[in-house]
């Protein structure tokens, strides 16, 4: 067990890791920023073993012991996952496409699979008691770049000058994104397997009907993630449509398309079974390709929902890194 409390009964500790995050994010700048902050969110965690910070302790060990686990995806995922995918350039996007397709689906998954092998025999964890669900559920977490740190680089700096093309920044962009939803939804596919295998006494076959109940799993949840996605994109639109009618200001419509990324989210993986991720980037994609669902124009002018998104991107973002920094040292530590 990782995870104990130094104050007990004191919940409302949880605000203070979040907002020393924040305050860590607003200071760390630059190109590492994030980096930064995860370092500084790990520094932390090493203090914590040797002294007793009090309530910082217990905000932490809250923080580590979060129950359920997809809480955390379901506060954190929509926000960040929308404000990747309305951001693309659509119509350059559709071009590149089969490009970031290929480089999201095709190296992940290839990825996983070579980990399986490397993993079992390569370093031994067969012989203690690991089997091929386990390491293709470990190689689904491995598996997956991200490309964001190389689209800032070259978006500032000489790169933005010189070398960065507008082409290149989309594949790199579209490739990200689809990345991560292509190594969460294998991610959710072999957590099944797993839980699967520890039901069962006999070890798990590898064979045709294994490999078809893999691959109709993951065209379930991607297929029924980009449904339910593009079916709140269409809605979302609607309601839009409606409420400009009623002048309806600035602020309700850019929160009504964030209100609807976390409703997503929460219907595609909790009533539906299918993918969270893959509903947020289908839902944000038709808003890239519909122009943020034909949002008021002057509120676009006006800059207020890319202010709006690139903040909420800023403090999520803060809070993520310094809060994967935490606990990697202490599950690595403990």
């Amino acid at each position: 067990n990782y995870d104990w409390c130094i104050v007990p009964d004191t919940g409302y500790d949880v605000i203070l890791l979040a907002g020393i995050a924040v305050i860590v994010a607003c200071i760390c700048q630059g190109r590492l920023s994030n980096l930064m902050v995860l370092v500084a969110g790990g520094a932390l965690q090493g203090i914590l073993f040797p002294w007793n910070l009090g309530r910082l302790g217990n905000s932490v060990s809250l923080w580590l012991n979060i129950e359920p686990y997809e809480l955390f995806f379901y506060v954190f995922l929509p926000p960040l996952l929308l404000d990747a995918a309305v951001k693309l350039d659509f119509f350059l996007f559709k071009k590149v496409a089969v490009h970031c397709i290929a480089l999201a689906f095709l190296v992940v998954a290839g990825s996983c699979a070579l980990l399986i092998p490397v993993m079992l025999y390569i370093f031994q964890l067969h012989t203690h008691g690991w089997q091929w669900p386990h390491a293709a559920l470990f190689g689904s977490m491995l598996a997956s770049t991200d490309a964001v740190a190389i689209v800032a680089t070259m978006k500032t700096g000489k790169a933005s000058q010189s070398g960065g093309p507008h082409h290149l920044q989309v594949v790199l962009e579209g490739e990200s994104l689809l990345n991560d939803a292509t190594s969460i939804t294998l991610f959710l596919v072999f957590l099944k397997e797993v839980q699967d295998l520890q039901s069962q006494t006999n070890p798990p076959k590898v064979g045709a009907h294994e490999f078809g109940v893999i691959v109709g799993n993951i065209i379930w949840l991607s297929v029924g993630g980009m449904l339910i996605g593009l079916a709140f994109g269409v809605t979302v639109r609607w309601l839009l449509s409606w409420m400009r009618q009623r002048d309806a200001g600035r602020d309700q419509q850019i929160c009504l398309t964030l209100a609807v990324a976390y409703l997503s989210f929460y219907v595609a993986n909790s009533p539906a079974n299918v993918s969270g991720v893959i509903a947020v980037v289908t839902y944000g994609l038709y808003g890239a390709y519909t122009t943020y669902w034909d949002m008021d124009v002057h509120i676009l002018e006006s800059g207020a929902f890319d202010s709006f998104y690139e903040s909420l991107a800023f403090l999520v973002n803060g809070i993520v890194f310094f809060y994967s920094g935490v606990s990697c040292v202490n599950f690595v530590v403990r």
